[in-house]
C-alpha cells in the first residue's frame, strides 16, 4: 500500500527491465539458486498489481477519511483506475510466457467495482490467469496508445497476431509527434514483438505497416538561419512515455 501517485511508475521500471533482459536473451541462465529473469519479472509484475490493489481498497475505505483528505483519496483512486489496464496487460503477457499454458478457457470479465479490486489484491497466477487475460485483452473506453500498446505485446506472446497488428494500428493513431517517433523507433526493436517479425503469416503485414507508419513521421523543422545552433531543444513527455 503506497500513498505517492507515482510510486507504482517507478516500480514499472524495475518489472519490465528483467522482461525486457529475457525477451532480448532467452538462452541465458542465471546464477544457481537465483531466478530467471521472466521469473523475476513475473513475480515483481503481480506484486505490483496486488499493492495497486491493496492500494486502492485501502483508499476506499471510509476511516482512510480520517488520515488523509477527500481530495487526496479521490486522486489516488482515479489514477490508480486509469492506468490499471496498462499494466494487467504486462502482467498477464509475462504469466502468460512463464507458465505457458496448454489451454486458456474462455472467460467473460464481469467483477466491478470493489469485487473486482478485492480479486486483483489476492490473484493467484495459476487459478485466475484466464480471467486475467480476458480481462487485460479487453481495455477501456478511455485506453490511451501505451496501454494498447502494451495489450498488443500480450496478445503477440499469446499468438494472437492478427489482433496484436489492429491493436498496434490503434496506438499510433493515438499518437503525433515526438511521441509518434519514439514509439515507432519502440515498435522496429521491441524484442516483445519479436512473433510478429518472424511468423510467415503476419512478417509481411508488420513490416508494411511499419513502413507506411515511416512515412507519417513528422518531418524535422527546417533551419531558421538565425543562429542558435549550440542550443538543445528538451522533450519532457509524462512519464509513462519512457516506459513500455
Amino acid at each position: 500500500m503506497k500513498w505517492e501517485p507515482q510510486w507504482f511508475q517507478i516500480t514499472y521500471a524495475l518489472t519490465i527491465a528483467p522482461l525486457h533482459r529475457y525477451y532480448v536473451d532467452q538462452t541465458k541462465s542465471p546464477p544457481a539458486g537465483k531466478a530467471t529473469d521472466l521469473e523475476a519479472g513475473r513475480d515483481a509484475a503481480l506484486a505490483l498489481t496486488r499493492s495497486l490493489a491493496d492500494t486502492w481498497l485501502a483508499v476506499d475505505e471510509k476511516w482512510r477519511r480520517l488520515g488523509i483528505s477527500p481530495r487526496r483519496r479521490a486522486e489516488l483512486a482515479s489514477l490508480i483506475e486509469a492506468d490499471i489496464d496498462y499494466y494487467l496487460a504486462v502482467l498477464a503477457g509475462a504469466i502468460f510466457e512463464s507458465d505457458r499454458p496448454a489451454a486458456l478457457a474462455s472467460v467473460e470479465p464481469s467483477r466491478t467495482g470493489r469485487e473486482r479490486w478485492k480479486w486483483l489484491a489476492e490473484l493467484d497466477r495459476q487459478r485466475d490467469l484466464a480471467e486475467l487475460v480476458a480481462v487485460a485483452s479487453k481495455p477501456s473506453s478511455h485506453a490511451d496508445a501505451y496501454t494498447l500498446y502494451n495489450i498488443a505485446c500480450l496478445r503477440a506472446r499469446m499468438g494472437q497476431h492478427e489482433e496484436a497488428l489492429t491493436d498496434l494500428q490503434k496506438v499510433f493513431d493515438h499518437l503525433a509527434g515526438l511521441a509518434f517517433s519514439r514509439r515507432l523507433d519502440w515498435l522496429r526493436e521491441d524484442p516483445t514483438l519479436h512473433p510478429l517479425r518472424t511468423d510467415e503469416r503476419c512478417k509481411a503485414k508488420f513490416e508494411l505497416m511499419v513502413a507506411t507508419l515511416e512515412k507519417r513521421l513528422p518531418k524535422p523543422p527546417a533551419p531558421s538561419g538565425q543562429g542558435g545552433a549550440d542550443r538543445w531543444a528538451i522533450d519532457v513527455p509524462k512519464a509513462r512515455a519512457a516506459s513500455h
